[in-house]
């Protein structure tokens, strides 16, 4: 893809409507947001737009960000400007990531895949997602040379956590963003005012289902086996679901349960709540990767992840 900067991008669109053309996609990110919306079924857009609670912290988010101001500087040459940074070695091409959001194929059938070519087209890093709607090495297919690091939600399989990391030293990952303010669901109030899951209709996991070594703890007797809910006609359909997303014939996976069953192998391991600063030295053993601490908000965290050799903090 030909790269443009946003003056010529700016003097593009004039001159088209200067011919009675104007931009298909909003250039208003308001206005963009509620196309979005209006495209998307309400469950999509309650797991993409809504945040937990009353949904204050997103809005808290939102206003810190405001108050930071960009302040530029009088009388410079700014005919060629230059946004480009660097990142444990690597240039990038702006101070921008594309962060981890998981079950993209709520937002569009190409989810991450689409994500990765984007990215890699503009030379921004993207943050695979634990949650991917498609494998990482699928989207580390599309990318080429862009850069790319992968989001690690710690699993209650150390094993699984271990192969994670593997499978993205593989893919050319530049780094790990261990998420840690997720170690259990949020009270998303949207979602359960929904009564909607994703996870629970196979999407986002294909991280997992398409890993050797979550389909072994497939086979693994439940110690705890989940309730089964009443039949019903969304119950099948959400089975059908959860089967047609699993990797393989359809018919096989509906046979044998799999696309059930990885179902539940997921929510049963999907999160470890007892994750403590003295499971770090676990993610050195297993990769040669900088790490990157997502979510922490205390500065004696901060300092914290220091003493315990932490590369980053996001």
């Amino acid at each position: 893809m030909k790269k443009i900067s946003a003056l010529d991008r700016q003097r593009t669109v004039y001159v088209q409507g200067a011919a009675g053309r104007r931009p298909g996609i909003p250039v208003d990110l308001v206005q963009l947001e509620q196309r979005a919306r209006e495209c998307m079924s309400a469950e999509a857009w309650a797991y993409i737009a809504g945040g937990a609670g009353r949904e204050g912290t997103m809005a808290s988010n939102l206003s810190a960000f405001d108050r930071w101001a960009i302040v530029p500087r009088m009388l410079r040459n700014v005919e060629h400007r230059d946004t480009s940074t660097s990142l444990f070695g690597q240039v990038l091409p702006a101070p921008l990531f594309l962060a981890p959001i998981g079950v993209l194929e709520m937002a569009h059938p190409k989810a991450d895949l689409a994500v990765a070519r984007a990215a890699s087209a503009w030379g921004v890093p993207f943050i695979f997602s634990n949650q991917a709607s498609f494998p990482m090495e699928a989207c580390a297919a599309v990318m080429g040379n862009g850069p790319r690091f992968f989001q690690l939600y710690w699993s209650r399989s150390n094993e699984l956590v271990a192969h994670f990391l593997q499978r993205a030293e593989a893919c050319g990952c530049s780094g790990i963003v261990v998420t840690l303010d997720t170690t259990m669901l949020g009270w998303r109030t949207r979602d359960l005012d929904l009564a909607h899951l994703p996870f629970l209709r196979g999407m986002g996991i294909a991280q997992y289902t398409s890993d050797p070594v979550f389909q072994r703890i497939m086979e693994e007797p439940d110690p705890a086996p989940a309730a089964r809910p009443r039949p019903s006609l969304k119950a099948i359909q959400t089975l059908l679901a959860a089967t047609h997303r699993f990797p393989g014939s359809f018919w096989r996976n509906l046979l044998n349960g799999a696309g059930l069953r990885a179902v539940r192998t997921f929510i049963r391991i999907y999160s470890r709540p007892n994750i403590t600063w003295e499971d770090l030295p676990f993610l050195r053993q297993h990769t040669r990767l900088p790490i990157i601490l997502k979510g922490l908000l205390h500065p004696d965290d901060a300092r914290k992840a220091l003493d315990y050799g932490v590369d980053g903090i996001y």
